[in-house]
């Protein structure tokens, strides 16, 4: 719940800013930029001088956000699995 909430106040979409990607609040900064800053092996303090109002719980908070947004299609998938694996059984007996 904590993790929601923090989120919210640092990650944000909306459809008129950068087509609706996930950004850092009140910036153009996107979620998928800052990924791929730190894909590059960039520290933290290297993203913060190139872009200094970034502070490091957005930067955190963006890393979060995408873990949580690849981890739904996942338990998804497992939840689908298992109502499928219970229907089975159910319906052979």
């Amino acid at each position: 719940m904590w993790l929601n909430a923090f989120m919210a106040r640092r990650i944000m979409v909306d459809p008129n800013v950068m087509l609706g990607k996930p950004t850092v609040a009140g910036t153009r900064i996107t979620v998928e930029q800052i990924l791929r800053l730190l894909a590059q092996k960039l520290t933290i303090k290297e993203i913060r001088d190139d872009f200094p109002q970034l502070k490091e719980a957005d930067i955190r908070a963006a890393v979060e956000y995408a873990a949580k947004k690849l981890a739904k299609p996942q338990e998804q998938a497992v939840k689908h699995l298992q109502f499928r694996n219970f229907s089975i059984r159910q319906a052979s007996m």
